[in-house]
């Protein structure tokens, strides 16, 4: 299944109508299934699914490392993902509590209260960087996401380390794209705590609980914060930042972690 479609529209352009041939992104539904049990049906942009259930029960705190995981069986045609783990998880009690709406474009859905974020364990990272690498990223961002750009319609998230991309995703919610990049480093074995996530949308709170619960300390956005966001960063020991243009950006927490 492709990410985008071609379809025809009517653009209206200096008082008249045209004809024309633009990108639609595709939302498919998934349904998710660990060890049997039914996790819940999400829409997503049908491209890196398997990173994207890995990402997503990580962020959730029903796993911990790609190792957790003994297979993945993706079927784009039944839009199904069934997931096996080695051991028992905490799936059941998951299901059992209280869910939240979050602000994701797709509808997205997390177990617990944004609020209790506030009591996650203080990130270890001691990752700083320079200005000039931030804004560095934020253009190898705005280079490498091809469906963003053409589609207009859709997110980009990457991963970057030692001032280089190492993970790019895209979807029509921003919290996937965000489980698709920490999903494709878990499945790798990799350590988050010295990575750096860049966003081309708003930092949302589940976006910051996301990183912060796989020790990612720095966030940049071309766009905004939220105030919760901003909030739990505090909090955790996370640097927002957002507003990024050619020289410019405003840092909303934890200004330490970037050097000028």
């Amino acid at each position: 299944m492709k990410p985008t479609v071609k379809a025809g529209v009517i653009k209206v352009s200096g008082g008249s109508f045209e004809q024309e041939v633009i990108d639609l992104p595709v939302e498919a539904l998934y349904t998710l299934y660990l060890n049997d049990n039914e996790i819940l049906t999400f829409m997503a942009t049908p491209n890196m699914i398997k990173e994207l259930a890995v990402g997503f029960l990580a962020t959730s705190g029903v796993i911990e490392k790609g190792d957790d995981i003994n297979s993945i069986i993706v079927n784009d045609a039944d839009g199904v993902v069934w997931v096996e783990t080695g051991s028992e998880t905490n799936i059941k009690e998951k299901l059992l509590s209280k869910r939240f709406l979050t602000s994701g474009c797709a509808g997205g859905e997390i177990f617990e209260d944004p609020m209790s974020a506030f009591d996650l364990v203080p990130l270890k990272s001691t990752l700083r960087i320079d200005a000039n690498i931030a804004f560095a990223l934020m253009g190898t961002l705005l280079k490498e996401a091809k469906l963003y750009k053409i589609s207009g319609g859709m997110h980009g998230v990457m991963l970057a380390k030692d001032r280089k991309k190492v993970y790019l995703a895209e979807d029509i919610g921003r919290h996937n794209a965000v489980d698709k990049v920490i999903g494709a480093a878990l499945l790798n074995g990799e350590s988050l705590d010295d990575m750096v996530l860049v966003a081309t949308g708003r930092i949302s709170s589940e976006m910051l609980i996301k990183a912060a619960r796989s020790g990612i300390a720095i966030l940049i956005s071309r766009t905004a914060a939220t105030e919760l966001a901003v909030g739990i960063a505090e909090k955790v020991g996370a640097t927002i930042a957002g507003y990024l243009r050619k020289d410019s950006m405003y840092i909303y927490s934890n200004h330490s972690r970037i050097k000028l």
